[in-house]
């Protein structure tokens, strides 16, 4: 128990630090989509493992692809669930040389509500610090409905980048939270290795391991 609320502060105060100095599965963060989208003609494909004290390990595999310049699509599914699709637009309406990106999204496309659950439209707003990025947004699942905001610093580890990352989301149309605390490391070969702890606010609920890993193409 000392160790989940130790691991909820950090993330709340990494979110709350990272936003005051600044004024912060499609593409995103650990738990919350960002205004990111694949590259065009770039096709990222995907395997990662949810873990647990006191769960089975769920296995996952997914693709996106950058369609268009600021559109990106992509499919994933668990080992023995239903595929689900997403997509998301970038709506760079401030003008290309804005530091704030807009994005309209839309994940867990499925015609199989019953294991898949309900469509999740979604918009988030990034904003470049220059030293961080910040991301807010809101989420418009049915039963579901909830604001989740992040925060992305990138340094360098043996010459390649490595991203930290923390996240908050409501969950359960807001009576709950989940908050996380992850990287991504860019390693050599086209390889992108991710992980991350998620901690629900449940106490109820323990807390859930991924470690997801990338390999990215480009046409």
């Amino acid at each position: 128990m000392l160790e989940k609320k130790l691991v909820w502060i950090l993330c709340l105060i990494g979110c709350f630090v990272f936003v005051q100095s600044g004024l912060a599965s499609p593409t995103g963060l650990n738990n919350i989509p960002t205004a990111d989208v694949v590259s065009e003609n770039v096709l990222v494909l995907q395997t990662w493992a949810n873990l647990g004290p006191e769960r089975s390990t769920d296995l996952f595999f997914g693709a996106k692809f950058g369609v268009y310049k600021g559109v990106e699509i992509g499919l994933d599914s668990e080992d023995s669930g239903p595929i689900v699709a997403q997509f998301k637009v970038q709506a760079p309406v401030f003008g290309p040389d804005s530091k704030l990106l807009p994005l309209v999204g839309v994940e867990n496309i499925s015609t199989d509500t019953d294991r898949a659950g309900d469509l999740n439209p979604y918009i988030v707003f990034t904003y470049d610090f220059d030293f961080l990025r910040g991301h807010v947004g809101y989420n418009f699942q049915d039963d579901n409905l909830g604001a989740f905001l992040g925060v992305d610093t990138t340094v360098q580890l043996g010459g390649r980048d490595l991203v930290l990352r923390a996240d908050v989301r409501e969950t359960s149309d807001g009576d709950e939270l989940l908050g996380s605390l992850g990287f991504l490391h860019v390693l050599p070969e086209n390889f992108v290795l991710e992980g991350w702890v998620s901690v629900p606010s449940d106490d109820g609920l323990e807390e859930s391991y991924t470690i997801k890993l990338n390999y990215v193409l480009e046409f």
